[in-house]
């Protein structure tokens, strides 16, 4: 009953059962087989990717470097090949064709996707993963941090702090929160070293200078950083251009948003040099009140591009200024005054409410890479990254009636008075340099492929807290810092993966990697006195696979893989050494079923993946007053996730994907403060739902091209509800909802320039009022219980529209 009455109201997963069920009853006009070859030695080529016409429907030649393709009316379709060592090539099918024999020319320099190649699945991997191609990530780019140009990939629920997508931002996959997405930037990781957080408003516009991504759900392959315990997210930045261009976009919206950006490229200069780059500035006043953005980055890559070596440098700057919206809104005020902002309330000397002007984050981080590849033949490649990034920046706070004991400050006696509290404005910084190297040798023949990788990171961070002003001048000369700790964590791992396809139709991936973590820093001990500790941590991390095709374009799959991971920054500074929790494990079964056509690509993946000691909030409080996460025995994440890509017709598409899970914690203390009594309750949970793991996740989107250069999309996306903590209170909950967008572009070819597109996007185009975040504290007092809820709203109907030139 319950699953008729969500198929009633769920227009994406609708859509996805059509496109599941209704290709059953279309019958093929045409079939054509291919080959693909290498024109010089005749040798077969795998895995070279091809794109059917405009369509987001991609097929992949087999180990004998075959491919079929379906005509389904009598018009002719053009197929893109492209292959990471060869160059990319058109070619027009027409019905009147049986058979197709294509010879690609190796490339004349090496291509940038050799510096990650080693930590990519390719199409027919054990591992569930998508590819996200910058043609996509264009359409949907008016902006918006990355998660929000991902929306479209399975299992992903995004928030924003502001409500629309421009400023703090995040994203989940498969329930897993952003300290579990391993996140890598042409190899290099992007989560911070000690909180696993991805700050993506620190990448402002990454999107325009992004060639392409890989999301693997799961543990996936081995990469470098925080170990994947949801997923990894990896990123290749723009690739070189033989030829020279120019660009120029932008776009306005609601909430006086706007997004302008300039690009350029010199091609390839002597055939060997290159020089590409981009500026990029977004403001936007968000939908939350005072929930502003100011952002500005660039982007410069410049290189060498042999035959045989390469030497490429990548600098990549962000700079955000936002104001806080990270409090969230009461639950009492979501129908009164859903766009209230906490942040900055203050009360003045005759008892106003005022709102501090500057209460900001402020914070700016560069990245330096120096990439550099060398090969020796056709099988044997070596490529190795120099890294440094550069993390500066504050956020400031207005601090009312605060204690001056809070900040190592005695009390101050003026005449017969006794000063102990002040209104303060604070900063708490956060100054790191993160560096490191990482060598990899890749050997590929036809049988077996070997990929060996060494990489050592050092982080170095400076955390303090400084006083520039208070209202009863307590303080010297500011600032004046209250607190400093500092800290160090060295990050070592290497990993040795072989691909073998010597039994025939079948391929086998072994993935051994090993990670030591040394991390040093200043926290508590059981009497509260601060002091330097250490942790050092190793993980042995083993992934097996195994594919077999059944025919070309059909295959099946299985893989285990196995993952450790160290706590988080907060977990180690607010504990002592004897409460201080410890590390998670995850061990991640998966199979599935891989089905293309040349108008049809269906997958089936199925997950069980199973956790030891996963950290959880429980409202405990430890040896030292602080409330940190707590190592639970055993919880579990099992579910299925259905993709279509369908190509209806040849001015027609349906792209769907929907997930199912079950996502529970088998057994758990929950704490409860007590102020009556001045303890702590407990309460024995079993069986119930991991946090913030909606069962049901869906989306579909259907294009439609009217005309040539027209092209529309609507959107639909639904999320199940969710629970705000591990317990299943009803009262703790995120309501289910669904969105809807709708897209318009309409791309130009005028004489003088390559090109000219108008785009634009209406977003949650039915006015849906939801949150898509929230977080819950409970406590009793006076023999009551009292639980608080905090929500992040989401934007109602919002516009952007946007115009780009390409030259």
């Amino acid at each position: 009953m319950k699953i008729a009455v969500f198929l009633r109201g769920n227009i994406s997963v609708k859509l996805l059962l059509i496109a599941i069920l209704l290709p059953a009853l279309c019958s093929a006009q045409k079939k054509i087989t291919g080959t693909v070859s290498d024109a010089a030695t005749n040798k077969a080529l795998s895995d070279v990717n091809i794109r059917i016409g405009d369509s987001n429907v991609n097929i992949t030649t087999d180990s004998k470097g075959k491919f079929e393709i379906i005509l389904k009316d009598e018009s002719e379709i053009r197929i893109h090949l492209s292959h990471i060592s060869y160059e990319s090539q058109q070619l027009s099918i027409n019905p009147d064709m049986s058979e197709v024999n294509v010879r690609m020319k190796i490339r004349s320099y090496i291509s940038e996707e050799v510096t990650i190649s080693a930590t990519r699945n390719k199409k027919h991997s054990a591992f569930a993963h998508d590819n996200i191609s910058s043609e996509e990530l264009q359409r949907s780019n008016f902006g918006q941090d990355m998660p929000y140009l991902l929306q479209m990939t399975p299992s992903l629920v995004t928030t924003s702090d502001a409500g629309s997508g421009i400023g703090y931002t995040g994203m989940r996959i498969r329930g897993s929160d952003a300290t579990r997405v391993n996140v890598t930037l042409n190899g290099v990781p992007v989560n911070d070293a000690e909180s696993h957080q991805v700050y993506w408003v620190d990448l402002p516009d990454l999107a325009s200078s992004v060639d392409n991504i890989q999301i693997q759900r799961g543990v996936g392959t081995s990469s470098n950083g925080a170990g994947a315990f949801g997923a990894s997210v990896n990123i290749l930045t723009s690739k070189v251009s033989p030829l020279p261009y120019g660009s120029i976009q932008s776009s306005a919206g609601s909430f006086n948003t706007f997004r302008n950006s300039v690009g350029f490229g010199s091609g390839l200069l002597s055939n060997r040099f290159a020089i590409e780059g981009r500026m990029s500035k977004i403001t936007s006043d968000g939908y939350i009140d005072r929930a502003s953005s100011d952002l500005k980055s660039f982007y410069l890559s410049g290189g060498y591009y042999g035959s045989k070596n390469s030497l490429r440098a990548v600098i990549l700057s962000g700079k955000e200024k936002t104001y806080q919206a990270w409090y969230g809104v009461p639950e009492d005020s979501l129908k009164t005054n859903r766009t209230f902002n906490p942040a900055g309330l203050y009360f003045n000397k005759d008892g106003e409410m005022k709102y501090y002007d500057n209460q900001v984050d402020n914070y700016q981080q560069d990245y330096y890479q120096l990439h550099y590849t060398h090969s020796f033949s056709n099988e044997f490649s070596f490529n190795s990254t120099l890294h440094y990034t550069r993390g500066n920046g504050y956020y400031e706070e207005y601090q009312d009636e605060d204690m001056l004991s809070n900040y190592g400050i005695a009390d101050v006696i003026r005449g017969n008075d006794t000063v102990q509290y002040s209104d303060f404005i604070r900063q708490r910084w956060l100054d790191n340099d993160f560096f490191g190297l990482t060598l990899n040798g890749n050997y590929q023949s036809d049988n077996f492929d070997v990929h060996a990788s060494f990489s050592a990171h050092q982080y170095l961070g400076d955390h303090f807290g400084e006083l520039i002003w208070s209202e009863q001048g307590v303080i010297g000369t500011p600032p004046q810092r209250y607190y400093f700790n500092d800290a160090e964590k060295n990050d070592m791992s290497g990993y040795l993966k072989f691909i073998y396809r010597g039994i025939e139709n079948t391929e086998i991936l072994l993935d051994l990697q090993i990670r030591r973590i040394d991390y040093s820093f200043s926290a508590p001990s059981v009497s509260g006195e601060m002091i330097n500790q250490e942790s050092n941590m190793t993980f042995y991390n083993p992934r097996l696979g195994i594919t077999y095709m059944l025919s070309p374009g059909k295959s099946v799959y299985a893989s285990i893989a196995m993952a450790g991971k160290e706590p988080v920054r907060d977990d180690f500074i607010n504990s002592s050494p004897a409460s201080r929790p410890g590390s998670e494990k995850l061990t991640d079964y998966e199979a599935g079923i891989r089905y293309q056509r040349s108008n049809l690509n269906l997958n089936l993946n199925l997950y069980f993946m199973k956790y030891k000691d996963q950290l959880i909030l429980t409202g405990k409080i430890n040896d030292v007053g602080e409330y940190t996460r707590q190592n639970v025995d055993n919880s579990y994440r099992s579910g299925a996730e259905i993709q279509v890509t369908w190509q209806i017709r040849s001015n027609l598409a349906l792209q769907a994907n929907a997930s199912f899970s079950r996502n529970k914690i088998d057994l758990f203390e929950e704490f409860i403060d007590d102020y009556d009594e001045g303890i702590q309750r407990t309460i024995i949970h079993k069986n119930t739902d991991i946090a913030f793991s909606p069962s049901i996740i869906s989306s579909a989107m259907l294009s439609w091209a009217p005309v040539k250069k027209v092209s529309l999309d609507l959107i639909g996306r639904h999320v199940g509800e969710q629970f705000l903590d591990n317990t299943n209170n009803k009262n703790r909950m995120l309501e289910a909802y669904f969105t809807s967008d709708f897209r318009f572009r309409y791309t130009l070819n005028p004489k003088w320039m390559k090109e000219l597109a108008l785009s634009c996007s209406v977003n949650n185009l039915f006015d849906k009022l939801y949150s898509s975040n929230a977080y819950t504290f409970s406590y009793l007092y006076g023999g009551q219980l009292s639980t608080f809820n905090y929500f992040y709203p989401q934007a109602g109907r919002h516009v952007f529209a946007g115009v780009s030139f390409k030259f």
